[in-house]
């Protein structure tokens, strides 16, 4: 049986995390170097953030992808 994972935060490792919220905001662009090429070059790929976390220790903001965004990130590498 596998153990119970923590969520921790990327910078300072703290556990103290703040609930999930709903975040909202212009879309993100961002370029996949492997992906299918666009007829402008590397192929853009619009990140959809569905939830942010807050560390309550040092302030780092962790965002999460949607599940669409993610599948789209996997398809492309």
């Amino acid at each position: 049986m596998l153990g119970v994972m923590t969520l921790r935060c990327g910078v300072c490792g703290s556990e103290r995390l703040s609930p999930a919220y709903q975040w909202v905001a212009f879309q993100q662009h961002f370029n996949v170097p492997d992906a299918d090429k666009g007829w402008l070059g590397s192929k853009n790929l619009v990140a959809t953030e569905s939830v942010k976390r807050v560390c309550l220790d040092c302030g780092h903001v962790m965002g999460f992808v949607s599940d669409e965004t993610l599948q789209k990130i996997r398809a492309a590498t």
